[in-house]
């Protein structure tokens, strides 16, 4: 599979290539699923959310369809799912705003799972509703540069890693995947 994938991984990078963005083999990877760093997709402003998107799509077709054997295509950073659990459809991924967030909640088995989805340009990532530090909502907090400000107690949290800046602890993160059809999370 090597040097299939080398060959895909070549094909792609010229795909992405009038655009100045490239894509990254990560060492998470395994046989059956890959893992990938798309760079300069979020910055190209020739790229908006759906050409962006379809661009994406295209070179996972094309690896896919030159390495059968893979399963899964996961874009970093982004959380893995884990154990038992299902994807849900949760909206357009033109419903979270860019470069901010936005409240789901969605009710599975009388549980109610309240959400904040987050997208910075293309990458989208979502967090339980709650800051480490009390476990207070952060929805109505303020997001500026990919960070937002926990209302209660002023604690700041990376949208993008869930990583908090100003005291130890981060955001609890769910798998997130983000197809033609919309934004999908695993619970």
């Amino acid at each position: 599979m090597d040097t299939r994938l080398a060959t895909a991984l070549s094909e792609v990078r010229a795909l992405l290539l009038p655009y100045q963005a490239d894509v990254e083999l990560l060492p998470e990877s395994t046989t059956d699923m890959l893992a990938v760093r798309w760079q300069g997709l979020n910055e190209n402003e020739q790229l908006r959310d759906l050409a962006a998107l379809k661009l994406v799509k295209q070179a996972e077709t094309l690896l896919i369809n030159t390495c059968p054997e893979l399963q899964q295509i996961w874009h970093y950073p982004q959380a893995i799912p884990t154990g038992k659990g299902a994807w849900y459809a949760v909206a357009p991924i033109l419903h979270i705003p860019r470069n901010g967030m936005h409240l789901f909640e969605i009710k599975i088995e009388n549980k109610l799972y309240s959400l904040l989805f987050s997208r910075l340009g293309m990458k989208v990532t979502c967090f339980n509703n709650q800051c480490s530090h009390l476990e207070m909502p952060l929805d109505h907090g303020k997001v500026s540069h990919g960070t937002i400000t926990c209302p209660f107690h002023g604690y700041q949290f990376c949208l993008e890693t869930g990583n908090c800046f100003n005291a130890p602890g981060m955001l609890v993160p769910h798998a997130v995947r983000v197809g033609l059809q919309g934004v999908e999370v695993f619970l």
